[in-house]
């Protein structure tokens, strides 16, 4: 099977301590990490673990405001499978009656792969650590 259209198994997951490792990389810091694992257990968001042949390779968490559907957090990497174009219908067929899609990202190689499927940079968010600032 094409390493782009290879079936892999998708499964609602609970928070716990495996997903949060998966998507750990995610993350620019632990307190996002904990604010995404909150919305999970409180039934704010939902999380999915990801197999390839019975190995974990990456997990994803989704919620909906309003009528936009949220990729809150997606991690993982497949080592026989290219995860984008293998996981993005499953994604987005889970926002049925949604009228658009929305996710953040601080890499800009993400933003311009997700440009060929459609998606469309909507705003630039810049920030200044102050704390490690030179005056």
């Amino acid at each position: 099977m094409d390493k782009n259209t290879k079936a892999l198994s998708v499964s609602p997951a609970g928070w716990g301590e495996a997903l949060a490792e998966l998507l750990a990389p995610a993350f620019t810091s632990e307190e996002a990490l904990i604010g995404v694992g909150r919305q999970v257990v409180e039934g704010l968001a939902s999380a999915f673990i990801v197999e390839d042949e019975g190995e974990l390779v990456a997990a994803f968490v989704l919620r909906v405001d309003d009528d936009e559907g949220v990729v809150v957090a997606a991690s993982g990497s497949g080592q026989n499978v290219r995860l984008i174009p293998a996981l993005l219908a499953s994604i987005e067929a889970r926002f049925y009656g949604c009228s658009a899609i929305r996710f953040h990202t601080a890499r800009p190689g993400l933003a311009r792969v997700m440009q060929e499927y459609g998606y469309v940079g909507q705003e630039v968010v810049m920030r200044k650590d102050l704390t490690k600032a030179v005056h």
